[in-house]
């Protein structure tokens, strides 16, 4: 598994590994929430047939 630190400010959990392996957490999905920063570089409106 490869990981980078750089990474780490994206999410507001850690990757936890063990033996070289990341363990699976048991939170809904991939077990990983956006943090408040890297929400505010998404955008989440979309406007479709304006004129």
């Amino acid at each position: 598994m490869e990981h980078f630190e750089w990474l780490n400010p994206l999410f507001n959990e850690r990757l936890e590994t063990k033996d070289g392996r990341m363990v699976v957490p048991n939170r809904p999905g991939l077990g990983f929430t956006l943090s408040d920063q890297a929400r505010a570089w998404i955008t989440d409106t979309v406007e479709f047939g304006k004129k």
